[in-house]
């Protein structure tokens, strides 16, 4: 069916060719233009578009609040479990009209007495330049260091092995190296990292690309506490007299709630004569739920099953560390 709109705005950045938005005068939730999910709202009257030519509109860059000048026409059609419009990529930079939206950046200043530790999914990067580009190992550099001042420690999601989604091994050392490389270009930090290979195709994520948790430091300000390190992907981290029984490893690691999904990494750090316990975690994926614009209605969550029993996993964790009595903080990067 062809189909025109309005003047509409984009609630999120392009990807793959696809951009959301939603009409003009339609209230939005965040300060540059975004919709919230609710539990009760899934915002049903957002307005997808497929641009062509495909391949190069996945250059296009829109930010969340950009506006695109009606009328704009198009074919609906139905592909990745939602309805698009598809239309011309030359048409939409025609209407295309630049928002305010800018990097957003942490209101918290240093203070040498404080720790600072954040949290980042790197969205799939790795060392093969042929599927992680150099740019975005700049931004990504860019955001650590401007955007989040440089923060101490960095719970890390969703880095890939090596060489990416090839086939070819699990070891993602090149990966963190090079990522570690351009933030000391632009900040002259010298990171170190903390990670455990996963075992092949075993932790879900694309085929062949290993996506594992792990954490980047800055070693002039935390150091990693001295003790057994553990490599392998099976031992279960304890604690035990106001430390991790080992340093690092992974929580609970054969429970069958992280069955083909990330296991969640603990490690201890010292800063200033206290230790530090942090915990990273990347849940399983939604993929497997079924769509919003499916057969199945209601849809069907059942990722959320499991994603219940690992947030059990890791809480009860956490209480065995807090039943001992140790002073101890928690960041929890999902």
């Amino acid at each position: 069916m062809l189909v025109e709109t309005g003047n509409v705005k984009a609630v999120a950045p392009q990807e793959h060719g696809d951009l959301i938005t939603v009409l003009e005068g339609r209230k939005t939730d965040t300060i540059h233009g975004g919709v919230l999910l609710t539990e009760d709202h899934a915002n049903p009257d957002r307005i997808q578009f497929k641009l062509y030519d495909n391949y190069e509109a996945r250059e296009f860059e829109v930010a969340t609040g950009d506006q695109f000048t009606g009328p704009i026409t198009g074919v609906v059609n139905y592909g990745f479990q939602n309805y698009k419009i598809y239309t011309d990529y030359e048409t939409m930079i025609e209407k295309h009209v630049k928002g305010k939206a800018k990097p957003e950046k942490t209101e918290l200043q240093f203070d040498k007495q404080k720790l600072t530790n954040a949290s980042y999914n790197l969205e799939n990067f790795s060392n093969n330049k042929n599927e992680t580009s150099d740019d975005k190992a700049q931004k990504l550099a860019r955001a650590f260091t401007v955007d989040m001042q440089k923060p101490d420690i960095i719970g890390v999601t969703e880095v890939q092995d090596n060489n990416g989604a090839k086939a070819g091994g699990s070891a993602a050392n090149e990966s963190y190296e090079s990522l570690i490389a351009e933030i000391k270009k632009v900040s002259g930090v010298d990171n170190e990292y903390v990670n455990i290979d996963p075992v092949n195709n075993t932790d879900g994520g694309a085929s062949n690309a290993n996506i594992c948790v792990g954490f980047l430091y800055n070693p002039d300000r935390v150091k990693l506490t001295k003790g057994m390190l553990q490599d392998d992907t099976t031992t279960a981290i304890g604690y035990e007299k106001g430390e991790l029984t080992l340093n690092r490893s992974r929580i609970d690691p054969n429970n069958e709630a992280f069955k083909n999904s990330r296991k969640p990494l603990a490690a201890q750090f010292d800063f200033r004569g206290e230790r530090v316990v942090v915990i990273v975690n990347h849940w399983n994926s939604k993929s497997g739920d079924t769509p919003l614009y499916g057969s199945t209605q209601p849809p069907v969550y059942g990722s959320e099953v499991q994603r219940i029993e690992m947030a059990n996993v890791v809480n009860d964790f956490i209480e065995e560390i807090d039943l001992q009595g140790s002073w101890c903080k928690y960041r929890i990067p999902w």
